[in-house]
């Protein structure tokens, strides 16, 4: 078994209906081989990148953060 994310956008208030989501995918991952564990713990955005950083862990052992552009993140929550 792989884990696996994916990103959605929400409507901004109540009910915060689902707006979509992206398809589905894999962190990356500075070991060796693909782990089959990854838990996204933590999310922020980084207004001066126009990014997002999430925080997970791998294999329950290594603690790891990437970044991802704001911009395409939409896109691909929002299918455009």
């Amino acid at each position: 078994m792989m884990y696996k994310h994916f990103w959605y956008a929400f409507e901004a208030h109540p009910p915060f209906a689902v707006l979509g989501t992206s398809r589905p995918f894999t962190l990356p991952s500075r070991l060796p081989e693909p782990p089959s564990i990854q838990f996204a713990t933590g999310l922020v955005y980084a207004p001066k990148d126009a990014a997002l950083v999430v925080s997970y862990g791998e294999l329950d052992c290594h603690a790891t953060l990437a970044r991802f552009p704001l911009e395409a993140t939409l896109q691909a929550a929002l299918g455009r």
